[in-house]
């Protein structure tokens, strides 16, 4: 039930998540998901992914008019788990219509996906450290986080930025690091059907798939087609938009 669930979530988050309590989707989702894949390897399958971060110090200089940047050489690297991706939106435009509206900007995703070409730097100010992130592995269901909220010390504001998403084909391939998608040599229906019950086998041992109670040749090609068709999934970059969850919060 609902009611059973809120409690649950209550519970395993320690009261961060809570009745009464707003949080956002971008602290919400990834902590749902992580907690999930946690006990059921099912969800981890399904939704993980791995994001290279390449880190830079960071030198932040204030001189009480404007800040500037500027990064060392040293370099630190790491690949790091993802079960959602945390989109950044540009600033809202300051400016005003003509009507004296806000006017909301709308950006394509692709525009938004750039923090992951491994190109474009992330400043961490707080953190003292500028980031550049390019993805290492893909999951089968990529989960995407709008980072609409921003918190001060007095409200929340919201980024109003219509983010258009598109409903087919979306290639992440350029967001993913170009040496994890080469394909290695997989053999096709043909070449499974005509290989020998021993190198089926071998296939199949290989991929850690159980195969010792089989007896039907025909069943351990239908296992092996299985596996085959299971690695070229792992190099599958485009992704069609099944759902667009919305979510507001109150100021």
């Amino acid at each position: 039930a609902p009611h059973d669930f809120v409690n649950a979530i209550e519970i395993a988050s320690e009261h961060r998540f809570r009745v009464g309590h707003r949080s956002t989707v971008t602290e919400f989702m990834p902590w749902l998901l992580a907690r999930l894949s946690r006990s059921i390897p099912f969800v981890r399958k399904l939704f993980s992914g791995k994001v290279k971060i390449q880190s830079q110090d960071l030198v932040v200089k204030d001189d009480g008019n404007s800040t500037t940047t500027t990064s060392t050489t040293t370099e630190n690297t790491k690949v790091v788990p993802f079960s959602c991706l945390t989109l950044d939106l540009p600033d809202m435009p300051l400016f005003k219509d003509a009507e004296g509206g806000n006017v909301i900007p709308q950006e394509p995703l692709p525009n938004v996906l750039r923090k992951f070409d491994g190109k474009r730097p992330t400043d961490m100010l707080f953190q003292k450290k500028r980031n550049f992130y390019i993805l290492e592995r893909l999951p089968k269901y990529l989960v995407l986080c709008l980072k609409r909220f921003k918190k001060n010390n007095f409200s929340v504001e919201k980024n109003s930025t219509i983010v258009n998403f598109p409903l087919r084909n979306l290639d992440m391939r350029e967001y993913v690091d170009s040496s994890k998608l080469k394909i290695p040599y997989l053999p096709n229906d043909s070449e499974l059907n005509a290989m020998s019950v021993k190198r089926l086998r071998k296939v199949l041992a290989r991929a850690k798939i159980s195969h010792e109670d089989v007896v039907e040749r025909s069943e351990l090609v239908r296992r092996a087609k299985g596996v085959i068709q299971e690695v070229r999934n792992k190099y599958v970059t485009k992704y069609d938009l099944v759902s667009n969850v919305v979510h507001d919060i109150g100021t």
